[in-house]
């Protein structure tokens, strides 16, 4: 099968060049589409490490000034960070204007990819409606992929209580690009001079070394919210000793989230010991790129298991965003508990991952943001209690080597379902 690709910059696989928008960090907002992109790559390679993807697509590139040559075509756009940073008129209104008739015309489909994060904002449905309105294009011309899991459900949720038919409806998915990314870098690595810890490395270091293992680790760079009051709890426990845990100076100022706010005191005290390093290493000073792609495999050496601190975390994110943070645990052989979004859990084992329950508690997995708090901070507490840890970290021996072999499935042996429901979508929406 083909499936036409158009870009306005052949060099960056990317549209929109009139959109002059910058992020915080001051990179461009619009970029190449991960999820396109990987899917090109995956298809020039014709497999890895000699497994096949049963299913040719060829992806042909054009650009806006030859649409002529081709009946049907896909415009992808990535987007960078959250909607309050992309979700804007001028998404639209820089299309050129070939783009925009043959949208109308059903000739093109436009993919905007928001895959790299899970950020999700209600308003997000109806700017896509009011800009198709405006346009006069039908909203299933748009095939929207973002990190949060839950968006299709969302979206539905809200079509359903606005009486908007399945012929006038986006199609909205979640799809977990860092799984790939994750996996990839793990090849690399386990290619390399220091491969990256199995179960049975794991065994012999902490055997050599299990009076000085740290029972936890919690890695925490960017200062979001839900990791400062994770951080706040775990010092007002006594935890922080039992663990490996990283924090920057989150300042003094007054912290709300989820309808709480921290008192000056939790503030104060805990800004005392700011910054928390891991190892006395600085985790700020490169660029975010660097520490996407870094291993953090002697900390996972050294601990039990890992507190995962997602990037979106609070029920009123209506989130559940498997970053890096999540798929690095698994190419390192470590049990981990998600401090992110409500159903993390439920979702992993959607695409084939086993979790950790009875060796821990994952009823957390399915409460409210501040109950979901409390019980893993009591998790926490449960496991630094085990006398033998090393036996608890050897029962699960069949999940860790399961979730190994589940991310190499998921990657290079089969299209991950986001690549599958972009080529059925394509297919149905052309005819």
């Amino acid at each position: 099968m083909i499936i036409n690709l158009c870009y306005e910059s052949y060099e960056t696989n990317s549209n929109l060049l009139g959109f002059s928008e910058k992020t915080p960090s001051g990179n461009p907002i619009t970029h190449a589409s991960p999820l396109v992109t990987l899917m090109q790559a995956i298809s020039d390679l014709k497999g890895y490490n000699n497994y096949y993807h049963p299913r040719e697509i060829i992806f042909n590139k054009i650009t806006p000034e030859n649409t002529d040559s081709v009946d049907k075509y896909i415009i992808p756009i990535g987007v960078s960070h959250g909607p309050d940073d992309w979700a804007k008129p001028e998404l639209f209104s820089n299309l050129p204007e070939v783009y925009l008739k043959d949208l109308r015309n059903k000739k093109a489909m436009l993919v905007i990819d928001q895959s790299l994060e899970g950020y999700h904002q209600d308003y997000i449905w109806e700017f896509f409606h009011s800009q198709c309105s405006l346009y006069e294009l039908n909203p299933r011309c748009i095939f929207y992929v973002t990190g949060n899991m839950m968006t299709g459900l969302h979206y539905h949720v809200w079509c359903d209580s606005r009486n908007i038919s399945y012929d006038s409806r986006i199609r909205a998915i979640g799809y977990p690009h860092f799984e790939h990314v994750v996996y990839y870098d793990s090849i690399k690595r386990n290619q390399s001079d220091t491969p990256l810890p199995t179960f049975e490395k794991h065994v012999s270091y902490k055997k050599e070394h299990v009076e000085n293992i740290k029972t936890f680790a919690c890695l925490n760079k960017r200062q979001r919210q839900h990791r400062v009051w994770m951080f706040v709890r775990l010092l007002e426990e006594q935890l922080l000793d039992s663990g490996l845990v990283s924090m920057n100076d989150y300042g003094r100022h007054v912290r709300s989230w989820e309808g709480k706010e921290l008192t000056r005191e939790q503030i104060e005290k805990s800004s005392e010991i700011l910054p928390k390093l891991v190892y006395e290493k600085s985790n700020n000073e490169l660029n975010d790129l660097h520490y996407i792609h870094r291993f953090n495999d002697d900390v996972c050496l050294d601990t039990f298991f890992s507190i995962v601190p997602e990037a979106a975390c609070g029920d009123k994110e209506k989130s559940v965003f498997l970053s890096e943070k999540t798929f690095k645990p698994i190419c390192c052989s470590t049990p981990f508990a998600i401090w992110g979004g409500k159903y993390s859990l439920k979702e992993l084992k959607k695409l084939g991952y086993k979790t950790f329950h009875p060796f821990i508690d994952e009823s957390y997995d399915t409460m409210d943001t501040w109950d979901r708090l409390e019980a893993l901070i009591k998790n926490t507490k449960k496991i630094d209690s085990i006398k033998n840890k090393f036996e608890w970290f050897e029962g699960m021996q069949d999940i860790l080597e399961h979730n190994l072999k589940q991310i190499e499935i998921n990657t290079i042996r089969k299209e991950p379902p986001a690549f599958l429901e972009l080529e059925r979508y394509y297919i149905q929406y052309f005819g």
